[in-house]
């Protein structure tokens, strides 16, 4: 069987931030390879661009260019089509917003929605609850697929809503962890600090962060490192001070964490948890809220917050803080046993179920 997996996504020609599909990758990166070391009769073909081929130089590759439609809008999909055709995969994995609706298409598919942040829509008079609007396209491309996958239960729920489809269509394949965040590392900024993240969840609750940080500044480690590419909407007075890592690669993400006081992770709508996921496994206490999947990624590992409230923020740093050395050793052992059952083995194995049954 030819699998054919797609790494570019439609998202990311609107604007986007440039983090924005760079979890997805990281994602289909992992479940790719642990499904090739496992699956001996399953080849795997993957259709990038000039900003993923990299990170999938071990695979073979096709690139594929977004074709213009009208107006300004641009999408990979009808290319997408023709170079999955040409390459013959009897199966193909692509994000649901790049997915072909050529019902005539000679492949079966898998729609992935690893995240719904780009159909998400703020309601008029309270912009920090979230709704979500499913372009026609993606409902189209969704309910042609015979099959969907997802990184958590909450965005199979969530999705099979929107889509209005039955939840047995929709496979739940939880992300695994790269074992460089098992490894020790050596430090690369001197203690104490807290880490943050910038990417596309983050964003929500980075003034709500910033307001707690102004008001009790006595609650946060002197010194905030934040990661991640620079974003227009970033505060411009963080009132601390802070050490901006823009390019952060794996094994510097991993010392990272493993020598921070916390990691902060003000993010109300992931849908994968894979940040929360590798600060548990680096040993890390996690500050973030009880919503998208981390709650039922990280269970009680995580200090949970409101984080579209800056007091809500205060009050949990105050609980952070009275924590007894005792018990800061058993909320981060409880955090790495959680993640221990998440494996990239398990994802590739839920992926290849899902393609079995379709292909």
């Amino acid at each position: 069987m030819l699998l054919g997996v797609c790494a570019v996504d439609d998202s990311s020609l609107r604007g986007g931030f440039p983090e924005a599909g760079a979890l997805a990758c990281r994602y289909l990166l992992g479940a790719v390879a642990a499904l090739r070391n496992a699956h001996a009769d399953i080849e795997v073909v993957v259709f990038t661009d000039g900003a993923s081929s990299a990170l999938f130089k071990d695979f073979p590759q096709v690139e594929v260019v977004p074709r213009r439609t009208f107006l300004l809008s641009q999408t990979y999909a009808r290319n997408l089509h023709q170079a999955a055709k040409k390459a013959r995969v009897d199966v193909l994995v692509a994000p649901a917003s790049t997915m072909p609706c050529d019902k005539r298409a000679d492949y079966a598919r898998i729609a992935l929605i690893f995240d719904l942040l780009p159909w998400r829509v703020k309601r008029r008079n309270n912009a920090d609850a979230a709704e979500h609007s499913l372009p026609r396209r993606v409902l189209r491309a969704c309910r042609l697929a015979q099959g969907i996958v997802c990184p958590s239960q909450a965005a199979q729920k969530l999705s099979a809503s929107l889509l209005g489809v039955g939840m047995e269509k929709i496979s739940v394949a939880p992300p695994g962890i790269n074992p460089v965040f098992d490894a020790p590392q050596a430090p690369v900024v001197r203690p104490p600090y807290a880490l943050l993240p910038i990417n596309p969840y983050t964003l929500h609750g980075l003034p709500h962060l910033v307001e707690a940080l102004k008001k009790r500044p006595e609650h946060f480690p002197p010194t905030l490192v934040v990661t991640g590419p620079a974003h227009p909407d970033e505060p411009s007075d963080w009132g601390r001070d802070i050490i901006r890592v823009e390019s952060c690669p794996p094994n510097m993400t991993a010392a990272l964490l493993q020598h921070a006081a916390l990691f902060l992770y003000p993010a109300p709508w992931d849908m994968s948890a894979m940040p929360v996921l590798e600060a548990m496994r680096a040993g890390v206490p996690v500050i973030a809220p009880r919503s998208g999947a981390i709650p039922e990624i990280a269970g009680n590992a995580p200090f949970y917050c409101d984080s579209q409230n800056s007091a809500s923020i205060i009050q949990t740093m105050r609980r952070f803080c009275e924590e007894t050395p005792k018990e800061r050793v058993e909320r981060v052992a409880m955090g790495r046993g959680s993640s221990l059952e998440y494996v990239w083995e398990r994802c590739a194995w839920k992926l290849v179920t899902a393609v079995r049954r379709v292909g």
